[in-house]
């Protein structure tokens, strides 16, 4: 069960601050999940996407029972009344018109059909397998996009709170030259440059509050609902996110995407089989029932009854089953080089995401440090400020040095997060960690 950490809450900002964050978060913070896993398990329970695979599973399903109906026997029954005229002078000296009927039972029982039936059945229970394989292929990608969504809303909430507390120290410079001007021992070249700051902070203040919309329509569009009051998921490493080799031999086995493209190799060899049917002979035991009453210029019934052993066998169709054949060899090729395509973009997308872990992983350790560092240069630079021996640019400096340190710091924490996500997902993982069964559908 995965733990979740809440976000920090923000420090106290002014009373300017707390209107715009009722303006950003009015109205957004009702019933939607606030919580990472809950989420996602309800946006892939519902989500039209997975619906529609989940609807072509199922039709697929017939599709083996259509192919099973080739071992049960048929059953035709056929019937006919009206008007005949015979012609015959062996049979009738003039031509005589009379009022025919006749019934007819015919049965056949299929003996063997060349191995069709049961190459039919093989493929389509292999494009069941493939259909349960392309949900979870599908399900993975959507998650992996609520995934981003989520965490790029807790992100650019932070992003706005440390932009919100930037632009509060700047005012705060800004008024403490004022008043150092004002009592004459300021220069008015120290109150503009606090000025302008301030208003570089306010700019990115308003770029942060847009960039929390675009993050919040990003997120209502791959949830269908606005977020809420969301938690931080917190991932348990277990290992998994050291071991390429490790990670490799899991999406090996289980990821969803290679599963399906070996179930693609499985249709295309049974397929080859099915081809290669209508080029044997196929047996019946065929049973016939006929009844006929005023028929054939004779008065009276008459019924014929037969049961025979039946052997077909098409010898030449100019060619076209063999041709059938070499397509499916081919296909069955296709199949093959899909599923070597398919294996490596599944091997760049985990080196990827081991790459960009371990380097957002180095760098967070390096920012962390930078942070630290940038408060306390501001800490001595206010100090040192009070005291007179530090210029106005040299605090302004080192507070906008802090904010970029926290944007960086809180950045790489995000990345760090959605790589490791990312990690699982190139492994076929992804569904697991978050408690995921899409394969049944209720009828």
């Amino acid at each position: 069960m995965n733990k979740h950490i809440k976000v920090a809450p923000p420090r106290k900002l002014d009373r300017w601050s707390g209107i715009i964050g009722l303006a950003l978060f009015a109205g957004v913070c009702h019933a939607a999940p606030n919580d990472l896993k809950t989420t996602v398990q309800e946006v892939l329970q519902g989500h039209p996407e997975v619906r529609e695979i989940q609807e072509t599973w199922r039709a697929t399903q017939t599709e083996i029972a259509q192919a099973e109906g080739g071992k049960r026997p048929i059953i035709d029954f056929r019937g006919a009344y009206g008007g005949e005229r015979t012609d015959d002078r062996s049979i009738v000296s003039t031509s005589v018109d009379r009022v025919r009927s006749d019934a007819e039972l015919k049965l056949v029982l299929p003996l063997y059909d060349g191995g069709l039936t049961r190459a039919e059945v093989s493929v389509a229970n292999h494009r069941t397998d493939g259909d349960f394989h392309r949900i979870d292929t599908t399900g993975q990608v959507i998650a992996l996009r609520v995934i981003r969504a989520f965490l790029d809303v807790l992100q650019e909430r932070e992003l706005f709170t440390i932009a919100r507390q930037s632009e509060t120290a700047f005012d705060r410079h800004r008024q403490n030259e004022r008043s150092r001007l004002d009592g004459g021992f300021g220069s008015i070249a120290d109150f503009e440059q606090a000025v302008s700051r301030h208003a570089l902070s306010q700019v990115r203040t308003t770029d942060a509050q847009e960039q929390v919309e675009r993050a919040s329509t990003g997120y209502r569009s791959e949830v269908g609902d606005a977020p809420g009051d969301l938690t931080m998921p917190a991932l348990q490493d277990h290992g998994r996110f050291s071991d390429f080799n490790q990670a490799m031999a899991l999406a090996k086995s289980q990821h969803p995407l290679l599963r399906l493209q070996k179930t693609e190799i499985d249709v295309s060899s049974a397929e080859q089989t099915a081809a290669g049917a209508p080029m044997r002979p196929k047996l019946n035991l065929e049973a016939n029932v006929l009844a006929t009453n005023d028929a054939g210029g004779f008065n009276g019934k008459e019924y014929d009854a037969r049961m025979q052993m039946v052997v077909r066998w098409n010898l030449y169709n100019g060619g076209r089953d063999r041709q059938r054949l070499r397509k499916a060899a081919f296909n069955v090729d296709v199949a093959q080089q899909a599923y070597a395509v398919s294996y490596r973009a599944v091997e760049q997308e985990l080196r990827l995401a081991f790459s960009s872990l371990k380097a957002n992983q180095d760098n967070a350790n390096r920012l962390q440090k930078r942070l630290n560092s940038s408060r306390k240069v501001l800490d001595a630079y206010a100090s040192e400020r009070r005291l007179g021996s530090r210029s106005s640019l040299d605090l302004l400096t080192a507070e906008t040095d802090l904010f970029n340190a926290e944007t960086d710091a809180a950045t790489v924490r995000y990345n760090i997060l959605f790589d490791q996500y990312r990690l699982l997902a190139a492994s076929g993982q992804l569904l697991d960690e978050f408690s995921v069964e899409l394969q049944v559908l209720d009828d």
